[in-house]
Formats: C-alpha cells, structure tokens, sequence
C-alpha cells in the first residue's frame, strides 16, 4: 500500500483514456480547473469584494460564470467518477437534495423570475461538489497539486486576515469599481473559520513540515490566531466556529499534540494582551473593542444571554424569535414544499434592516428548513451525517494501517465543514458563494477521498 494512498489512486477511465488519446472536452476540464482554483483564493482573500463583476447594470456573480464553464464540461465529455456517484451514500443524498431544490426552483421561476435563482444558489452551489470529484477521478494529480498550492497560499492567506480584520470597519473610501463595497470588506466570521482552517491545516495535515520550516510553522500559527481572535471580538459566530476548529483538531491530532496546545496557549495570550494595550491606547476602529474584556463577554453572552450586554444580548434574542417564528410557520403550514425559492422571507416577517437587504432567515440551516420544507432539512442533515460518518470511517481506517499523515488530511476535512457548517447556524453564509463553494469543495474532495480509501482497503485487507 502506498505511503499516501489518497494521491496514488489511478483515475477512472472515460473519455479517450483508454486508447491513450486526450480525453473529449480536456481543454474545458483545465479551464474549469484553473478557474476554480482562482475562483476559491479569491473569495477566501476578498470575500464580497470579489462576489460579481463590476461591470455597470451587469448584477453577474463571478461564481455562476465558473459553474457554467463546469456545466458546459461536463456536457461535452463522459462523466469520471461515475461509480464514485453510484456507491457513494453522501453523493447519492445530496443528488436527492439538488433534484428536490431544482423540482421546488421551478414554481418559483414563473412568479419570482431572478429572485427565484438567487435564492436557489443554496443547493445549486453543491454542484461544484460533484464537479471536485469530477476533477479528481478524472486526474489522479490534482489533488496533491491543489493541497501544495493551499499550503504555499497560507501565509499570504493568514497575513492578509490580519489586515482585513483590522480594517474591514474602517470608513476607508476605497471601493471596488461600480459598488459601494470596501476593498477590504470581509465578514469577520468567515475571518475567523479561515483563519483556523489554515491553522489546522498545517498541524494536523502538514504536520511534518513543522520540522522542517518551524520559523514558517510559527508565524502562520501566530498569525492565523491573531486573526481569528480579532474577529472573535466582533463576531462571536465566528468565535464559536473558531474554538469548536480548534478543539476538535486537537482530539483529532496524532502527531504534537501537546507541542500544538502549548504554542497555541502562548500564542492566544499573547494576542489578547497585545490586542488590548492596542485598544487601549489608540482609536476604537470597530464597534466592539478589541479587548480581553470584550472576548469575555462574548464568551459569556453565548452561555448565558441573559445576562449579556444589551446589545449582544438584543441581537440573540431578535434571531431566536425570528426563527422560531419561520419554524413554527413551516411545521404548521408549509411542511413539505416550504416557501420555496422567489419569497423574501426577511419582508414576510418584518426583520428586514440590514444593507444591503437580505433574503433569508439569517441562518443558513433554518434557510433550507423554511425553503425545502422537511425533505429538504432531513436531505441535508442526512448528506452531512453520512458525510461525516464516511470520513471518519476511512479516518480510522488508515491509522490502524499506519498512514498518519493520510488520516490528517480527513481530520482537517472534517474539522473544516464543522467550522464551516457551525457558523451558518448563526447566520446567512451558504446562500453566498464566498462560503459556499469552499464548503463543496471540501465536502467534494472528502467524498471522493473516503470512497477511494474504503476501495483500497476492501483490495489490501
């Protein structure tokens, strides 16, 4: 068995593979390759900065651009990964999730028209998933490849959340080109989780690196933490997300665990006491101090709300009535097929105040509940769990077989959509692209990833 058996499988044949010629609609597969690859550090950098095209009255999403190039592929050649998506129980939940979305899309077509489309990119933007194990069946380097390519990403990655989190609420007057939108606007949740994701990434999946670059392995540990809890004292769904990404990657850790608690220790205090003198001594650059004490209440307003500032407070309490109100409505009236896609369900029940205006229920879970209905809450749940339940599966696997290093890539995988999936409980973030494709990219490659383990094993044990 190979040392890292998730970047030796040989692809699956289709196409003109097997009389050696180049595969019908190659150019279209590196394209979309290529795109996908810019299409995620750009939205991973500048978040809605890089949403659409600043043309003028051209409201095009540069994500749904990229997902017609991967429509048009696949169009034009025999999919790979067929069997993946035949024996895969993840990819066959979320194939009845994409159907049950597109079947309930098309009313909302002829009464809604845009709005209708916008508000199914919900499900819509899982098929980047299907297309990852696409690319990944169909060219067995790519993943090793796209993992290298992250890896050297990071430090720019964790260098640029910094700033972002510093100035994404200043009143800077450098916008991007036909919008109102900041150069450096960015959501501090997403902050946080990118933060830690990176984090993670070089600790439990990259682990080895650390001996070979430490000075490297300490400034992005250093960094990503200093990001992440910058953003913790603005946005506690990201502070939530962030220490959830750090505990679970270090129960899953199998190599410095206790080296990984250490530095992470030094390094956190070192921020916060860095943070505060900072905050203390010049201007207050955001709403929230960033503060020990700040951090604090943060803390505090999520285990006990009640007794949380005023303002943490009210805004936990608006969102809890908010979604008990489109819960009890959906159970009771709209069960099966929900609002569907074309509703603004923020005007339908007067929660309506934010800018730009938002159209959904400020969380990404009860989105899906109010506009799917039931089928569509139990598809989704169950997509995750037996995504989960996969990787896990295969995680344990490859450690009883001594590939550690191979298990810390599903370990990241998995602390990653936690992350991920966590923070949309809180609020709108898979309705956009920003959050969205870098979840199905995840879900995508871990899918493809534990069936091709659970293959292997079947072959070797």
């Amino acid at each position: 068995m190979p040392a890292h058996p998730h970047l030796d499988f040989a692809p699956e044949k289709h196409g003109g593979e097997r009389d050696g010629s180049a595969p019908q609609g190659e150019p279209l597969q590196r394209g979309f390759a290529v795109l996908l690859v810019l299409l995620v550090a750009g939205y991973l950098l500048f978040d809605r900065a890089f949403a659409w095209l600043h043309i003028p009255k051209t409201p095009l999403f540069i994500s749904e651009i990229v997902l017609l190039v991967g429509v048009a592929w696949t169009l034009t050649t025999s999919l790979p990964g067929r069997s993946l998506m035949r024996r895969s129980a993840p990819i066959g939940l979320l194939l009845a999730f994409i159907v049950w979305g597109a079947v309930l899309t098309v009313p909302g077509l002829w009464s809604f028209g845009l709005d209708a489309v916008r508000d199914a990119a919900i499900w819509y933007y899982s098929l980047f998933a299907l297309m990852v194990i696409m690319l990944l069946s169909s060219k067995r380097a790519r993943l090793r490849t796209a993992l290298d390519l992250y890896e050297r990403f990071i430090p720019l990655l964790v260098t640029w959340l910094v700033i972002a989190a510093v100035l994404t609420d200043l009143p800077v007057v450098l916008t991007v080109p036909d919008s109102a939108v900041s150069v450096f606007s960015h959501s501090h949740s997403l902050i946080a989780v990118q933060a830690v994701t990176a984090l993670t990434f070089i600790w439990i999946a990259r682990p080895d690196h650390m001996i070979r670059r430490p000075g490297w392995h300490a400034y992005v540990t250093s960094v990503a933490l200093a990001a992440a809890i910058l953003s913790g004292t603005q946005a506690r769904s990201g502070l939530v997300a962030a220490v959830l990404g750090i505990t679970l990657a270090v129960v899953l850790a199998q190599r410095q665990r206790g080296q990984m608690l250490v530095f992470l220790v030094v390094s956190a205090t070192a921020v916060v006491v860095i943070g505060s003198a900072f905050a203390a001594g010049g201007p207050e650059f955001v709403d929230r101090s960033v503060t020990a004490d700040q951090l604090r209440e943060n803390v505090y307003s999520i285990f006990d709300p009640d007794n949380a500032d005023a303002q943490l407070a009210a805004t936990a309490a608006w969102r809890q009535r908010f979604w008990s109100e489109v819960i009890d409505d959906v159970v009771h009236e709209r069960l099966i097929a929900g609002y569907g896609f074309g509703t603004n369900i923020r005007e339908v029940y007067g929660y309506q105040k934010e800018t730009p205006p938002s159209r959904n229920a400020h969380s990404s879970h009860v989105t899906i509940f109010a506009r799917m209905g039931a089928p569509g809450i139990i598809l989704w749940l169950a997509t995750w769990a037996a995504w989960f339940w996969n990787l896990m599966a295969s995680r344990r696997k490859l450690l009883l077989s001594g590939h550690v290093e191979s298990a810390g890539i599903l370990s990241w995988l998995v602390v990653t959509a936690s992350m991920v999936l966590l923070n949309a409980y809180f609020t709108s973030t898979l309705e956009g692209p920003q959050t969205a494709i870098w979840l199905w990219v995840i879900f995508g490659t871990g899918a493809f990833l534990a069936y091709r383990y659970r293959r292997s094993f079947r072959r070797v044990l």
